[in-house]
């Protein structure tokens, strides 16, 4: 099942794990601090919690407006949602 594979040994999904060791000190840059979220937001996707990702999502765009990999997946779960 993918459920199963994404979310891993105890229901927390793997990317989640690797954005939540990035976090969010004030050096680090904003490509750094993107990549993280739009990995949790791929991860909670999958897991179709579509909210959550979607604010993840806004949060990248809010420090880089031209993120392409945000906004397309914000249109994809645009698309999800139909």
């Amino acid at each position: 099942m993918l459920r199963v594979a994404i979310e891993g040994p105890g229901g927390i999904p793997p990317g989640l794990h690797y954005a939540a060791e990035v976090g969010e000190p004030k050096s680090t840059k904003t490509t750094d601090l993107t990549l993280a979220w739009r990995g949790q937001g791929y991860c909670l996707v999958e897991l179709g919690r579509f909210d959550e990702a979607e604010k993840l999502y806004k949060k990248c765009l809010a420090l880089d407006p031209s993120d392409k990999k945000a906004k397309g997946e914000l249109e994809y779960i645009k698309s999800k949602r139909r």
